[in-house]
């Protein structure tokens, strides 16, 4: 059988069998529905950058159990892992800061838009729109985007063109304004039919090729 892994290449001389590892039963951080989902999206993306941490046995998973699962998921036969050499408490104790230190940082939003506002692409880094849309929300947004490009009645009734009207709570309608201000940028349009079009059509493309 062919070998299935996509792993750097300073990670290769750690390779080992996927299929001789065990998740930790002791894991105190869950792995479910969408963590694994979103890993097995960065893994496909940027393939393993981190080796994964063994127990002293070197079968167990003491630091990235989620990483194994979505690789076997995906149908990788090796992956990248180092042991350690912590037992007992402090192998616990280290299991439980690899998950909890990530989230005690924040994010600098204003470069983070800046690289978000630069991809081709928002797979694999793990943001749902809606999230982004909600991140990047100022005190100061407003549907200006939305407000000076809406056709007039008049214009509509002497063209083809069909007029959609959308209604939205207030919450919802805040969402959908920073959503529709963050893709605009993403994908370089100057109005919301555009925009909206887009998103919907790359979104269609997306599920008629999964």
């Amino acid at each position: 059988m062919a070998e299935t892994h996509n792993i750097a290449t300073g990670l290769t001389k750690l390779k080992i069998p996927i299929d001789v590892l065990t998740e930790d039963e002791s894991n105190a951080r869950l792995h479910e529905g969408r963590s694994i989902k979103a890993i097995k999206e960065s893994l496909s993306r940027f393939g393993q950058q981190k080796p994964i941490v063994l127990r002293q046995d070197g079968k167990s998973v003491l630091a990235g159990n989620g990483t194994l699962r979505a690789a076997r998921e995906l149908g990788w036969t090796q992956i990248a892992a180092v042991k350690t050499k912590l037992k007992g408490e402090e192998a616990a104790a280290f299991s439980i800061a690899d998950n909890r230190t990530a989230e005690l940082s924040d994010w600098d939003v204003g470069v983070l838009e800046e690289h978000i506002g630069s991809f081709d692409t928002l797979d694999g880094i793990g943001f749902t729109m809606a999230e982004l849309g909600e991140l990047f929300k100022t005190d100061d947004d407003s549907p200006a985007l939305l407000e000076g490009n809406l056709p007039s009645e008049e214009d509509i009734e002497e063209t083809n063109v069909k007029f959609v009207q959308l209604y939205f709570e207030p919450e919802s309608y805040d969402k959908f304004i920073a959503a529709v201000q963050l893709l605009a940028e993403v994908f370089g349009t100057d109005n919301v039919t555009d925009t909206v079009l887009n998103a919907v059509l790359e979104a269609s493309n997306d599920r008629q090729t999964d």
